[in-house]
């Protein structure tokens, strides 16, 4: 909220876990100050270590964290214990001295397992915003606290995010310009697909707001064919919108869930940006990511 207040004065960052393995990946600066991955990460524990603190009224040294059975772009049991030391050295500036780690998908079966008479052979699924990850894990009361129960892993860069990013270039997109044409010497031509390539993420949309490119939409604006389209999309970019549209249409996808009809909204623009898509539709679009996602699961 804090970025997109400051008009992307600021710094968005994102995905920090996925760098934890990476010996390429020092410092970073923010507004002239050098932060290493370690201390980026401290902060949010320390925030999470203070938020408990005036809950409970007790300051915590000791926490238990989540990571992930292999770290993304470990290659070697070296680059595994790295991104440990970091997490294990974020904690410490956090300000907890007893840190203690537990695979994600175990802890997320965990009320599960407190409720097994008996030893289990389970599948975990991770359904995230950028991936999907499967776990198969041994779990019920013989299980050792220092046995590692998990027997195999898979996962594929498809979850949520990649729904959305479908909904958005396949129904708003078009509604935004995409498809239709404009008129330059005589000739009416496409409007710039190259365009539209940074609305498939909501964080990527600021890049448009780029002086060439917004000169490009303000003249392709001004000889569209279907003008009202191209203008909602700049008074997207100007006014940094984009995440409101990705919020727009995660609530359709949302409604899809259990209604076969869903209505897309967004009245934030000059030209309200509406449509109806059905489920099967949707489904249609999305139909080659669940087979990659099944495709997962049976490996």
């Amino acid at each position: 909220a804090s970025y997109l207040d400051s008009d992307t004065k600021g710094r968005l960052i994102v995905s920090i876990k996925s760098y934890l393995a990476s010996r390429l990946f020092t410092t970073t600066n923010i507004h002239g100050r050098n932060y290493s991955l370690e201390e980026l990460i401290s902060i949010i524990l320390g925030r999470l270590r203070k938020a408990v603190a005036d809950q409970f009224g007790t300051k915590s040294t000791r926490v238990v964290m989540g990571r992930p059975v292999r770290f993304s772009g470990a290659e070697t049991e070296a680059d595994e214990t790295l991104a440990l030391q970091r997490l294990s050295s974020a904690a410490k500036l956090a300000g907890f001295s007893e840190i203690l780690f537990e695979y994600e998908p175990v802890a997320a079966a965990y009320q599960y397992e407190t409720k097994l008479d008996h030893d289990e052979l389970v599948l975990i699924g991770d359904f995230g915003g950028g991936t999907s990850d499967f776990t198969l894990a041994r779990l019920g009361p013989n299980r050792g606290q220092d046995q590692n129960p998990v027997i195999g892993t898979s996962g594929v860069a498809i979850a949520g995010d990649t729904f959305d990013s479908r909904i958005m270039m396949q129904l708003v997109a078009p509604m935004l310009g995409l498809g239709s044409t404009y008129k330059s010497l005589g000739k009416e031509l496409p409007v710039p697909v190259w365009i539209y390539s940074q609305l498939s993420s909501w964080h990527h949309m600021f890049l448009l707001k780029d002086p060439k490119t917004m000169s490009v939409l303000r003249e392709v604006k001004n000889q569209a064919v279907a003008p009202e389209k191209v203008n909602a999309l700049v008074q997207i970019i100007s006014e940094n919108l984009g995440y409101a549209l990705y919020r727009s249409v995660e609530e359709t996808k949302l409604k899809l869930t259990d209604d076969e009809l869903a209505s897309f909204k967004f009245l934030q623009s000059t030209i309200p940006v509406e449509a109806q898509l059905e489920r099967w539709r949707f489904e249609s679009w999305i139909q080659d990511d669940i087979q990659r996602i099944a495709s997962s699961v049976q490996s």
